[in-house]
């Protein structure tokens, strides 16, 4: 017997799962979160620490770094108030958030763009800085609106994706011939010359916002960088206050939340999981689903005794990540950068220079007089240790003079030590115990050479949440896909490993968001990968997580919550007719619609429930109604004399009767059960 049973575990903290978790929880679902990894989005230096201080908290002076940016892109999808609106959260959500204005700003070699939510405002900015293009901008953007438009109607309903029955197929077909405009849309950039500076931004954008590395097909691109121009928001807390405000949602339905476990092992039973093992000690939960968040290779390691079919494995895509997101976090002084500086900026290289764009994100710093920038740059996979100081090189070639007032820079992904352009460590204490190396800054112009930093080893970095290791690059995903657009079904071999829960709760983040977020769908009966990463990124199993082929890559930046699928509704609402059928009828007709609850197709644990306990009732009146008959007969032939007083069937009669009443009874209590188990299920499932 398991310490404990789950209706769904969910492995994994990425925003996408704890969504899922908390739309489960609110549903009444056992849900139980176990973080598998799941690294702080923030971590400190400080400095004193080499010199043997106590406690993060206890040093004013600890300088906050960052893993990831974090946006919020998906504040306008129809899919995320639908969620909202059932966690009753909506204005909670609207209280914590402000929206941005601008919303991010375009540095060029030659000029700056602010793109600015009023549309007048923004019409002057192109024609100052783009004149020559102004027309072709204001086409672009009346077909973004027109695209997105279709997309969002199209996802402004409940769906199930992939879908896998008949009537998860015809709903697929019908938002797929809503979308058909949409998937085969003209070039969205056909308008602007070749070379044109502003082709760029769309472009970028989109990247950042998507971790699907290939060319992106115009819906993708249109839904990605419409996301970025729609109104950004920021939220109070940031990352952290989202994941916060989730956990808190979970942990308020019953659900439990344990963002340092995780697990070691899936154990399965008929190629279905029954329990998991995670890394505390304690004997392994049961559950009936498991949400997991991780790529096929790392799910299949979790369940050592399932075993796919070759078959079903090739009917997954080829995945290769030839370059990831690489992130350097710069403390830097409010002097050295523009005071219109935007929280969201976008650094693009000139057409003919051989450098990555870098969006950057600026917060408050440590102090007053400090701003914290955290960097993104789509960095090859191979070139990990030319990230810093190309992140580096070209916020200096943007941000004249930003050199001389660097105080902090560290990045969690190349191994290297972090640079302290502020302490001088030589005389310092004896009980320093970490090397400190004074490196000239390495500029080659004459007014670097009085600039230099310190190395400060990672291990100085550990008690304050952060890495003594490089941290894997978070991966951007090509993939070559089995079917080249549609919703594509599950495999079948790995369908009974993933299992099914058809429409029983919030099975899919079906549009992702942003880059820093990596927002990992989750999907229903098929394992998980996130949207732009196109398809296998992330396998779960039971409710798996977003298994995007080419049209959920597309679809990014809206959150769509997939519940409740037509075959679960249809179920319940065939249960519930059967058991009204037979309450109104009478006599013999009573008694065969009894025998017919028992026959009703139920997949849903709620539904096998009523179900049992409905016939059960229904048994036990046809048994007491028996037992009736059997003495109504018996009266009746003692009456005719056909029956003697003293013969041992005429003295059973009173037995008899005392069954039919006890059974009648019973019948009662069950009855009782099967209308307070149907009342959640109209409920829940929306029937009347």
């Amino acid at each position: 017997m398991a310490r404990k049973h789950f209706d769904v575990v969910v492995l994994g903290a990425g925003l996408g799962s704890l969504f899922a978790a908390a739309l489960l929880a609110r549903r009444s679902f056992r849900v139980r979160v176990l973080g598998q990894r799941w690294i702080a989005p923030r971590y400190s230096y400080v400095p004193s620490r080499i010199r043997g201080a106590s406690d993060v908290t206890e040093e004013p002076s600890a300088t906050r770094l960052s893993r990831r940016p974090f946006q919020l892109l998906c504040h306008g999808s129809p899919v995320l108030a639908r969620f909202l609106l059932e966690l009753a959260q909506t204005q909670t959500l609207r209280r914590s958030t402000r929206f941005r204005d601008p919303m991010f700003q375009v540095f060029l070699p030659d000029s700056r763009l602010d793109v600015v939510p009023d549309a007048e405002r923004f019409r002057e900015e192109i024609h100052r800085e783009f004149p020559d293009v102004d027309g072709a901008v204001d086409d672009l953007y009346s077909l973004l609106a027109s695209i997105n438009g279709r997309v969002d109607s199209a996802f402004d309903r409940q769906a199930v994706l992939p879908p896998v029955s008949f009537w998860e197929r015809r709903t697929a077909r019908k938002i797929e011939a809503e979308l058909a405009a949409a998937l085969r849309g003209p070039d969205l950039l056909s308008a602007f010359p070749e070379g044109h500076p502003y082709r760029q931004i769309p472009i970028v954008t989109a990247a950042f916002g998507s971790d699907y590395g290939a060319v992106l097909p115009p819906i993708a691109l249109a839904r990605l960088h419409g996301a970025w121009t729609r109104g950004v928001v920021s939220i109070a807390g940031g990352e952290e206050g989202l994941l916060s405000f989730l956990v808190e949602r979970i942990r308020a339905h019953g659900g439990e939340v344990a963002l340092d476990e995780r697990a070691v092992r899936l154990i399965t039973t008929d190629d279905r999981v029954t329990h998991v093992e995670d890394d505390s000690g304690e004997e392994a939960a049961g559950c009936d689903h498991v949400l997991f968040e991780g790529a096929l290779p790392e799910l299949l390691d979790l369940a050592t005794r399932f075993a796919p079919k070759r078959a079903d494995l090739d009917a997954y895509p080829e995945l290769d990540a030839p370059e990831g997101r690489f992130v350097v976090s710069i403390e830097v002084g409010r002097a050295g950068l523009p005071e219109s500086l935007a929280e969201n900026a976008f650094l693009l290289p000139g057409v003919d220079e051989d450098a990555a764009p870098v969006w950057v994100q600026r917060s408050s710093g440590s102090s007053p007089d400090s701003e914290l920038l955290v960097a993104e740059t789509l960095l090859p996979v191979d070139a990990v240790l030319k990230g810093r100081r190309s992140v580096l090189g070209v916020l200096e070639r943007h941000f004249p003079f930003i050199e001389h007032h660097y105080r902090v820079v560290d990045s969690p992904h190349d191994g290297l030590p972090l640079w302290d352009f502020r302490h001088d460590y030589e005389g310092s204490d004896a009980d320093i115990r970490l090397e400190v190396r004074v490196i000239p800054y390495g500029r080659r112009d004459a007014q670097m050479d009085d600039v230099r930093y310190f190395e400060v080893e990672r291990t100085a970095l550990v008690k304050g949440g952060g890495s003594r290791d490089p941290e894997a690059l978070r991966p951007r995903w090509v993939a070559s896909f089995p079917e080249a657009n549609g919703f594509a079904p599950l495999p079948a071999g790995l369908a009974r490993l993933a299992g099914r829960m058809q429409g029983r709760g919030a099975l899919g983040c079906l549009e992702c968001c942003q880059s820093n977020y990596r927002f990992r769908s989750t999907q229903r009966a098929t394992p998980k990968r996130t949207l732009e990463q196109a398809r296998d990124q992330m396998k779960r199993m039971n409710t798996n997580r977003g298994n995007l082929w080419p049209l959920y890559g597309v679809l990014a930046t809206s959150f769509a919550i997939v519940a409740c699928g037509n075959a679960s509704k249809d179920e319940a609402r065939a249960l519930a007719s059967a058991v009204d059928r037979y309450r109104s009828a009478d006599g013999e007709e009573r008694t065969e619609l009894g025998k017919q609850i028992g026959s009703v197709a139920c997949s849903q644990k709620d539904l096998k429930e009523a179900r049992t306990a409905c016939s059960e009732s229904a048994r036990l009146f046809r048994e007491a109604g028996d037992e009736k008959r059997r003495v109504s007969e018996g009266l009746a032939r003692l009456k005719t004399g056909a029956l003697a007083k003293e013969s041992e069937e005429a003295q059973s009669l009173g037995a008899h009767l005392d069954a039919a009443q006890r059974s009648l009874d019973e019948s009662a209590k069950q009855m009782e059960a099967c209308e307070s188990q149907l009342r959640d299920i109209r409920r829940k499932y929306g029937v009347r």
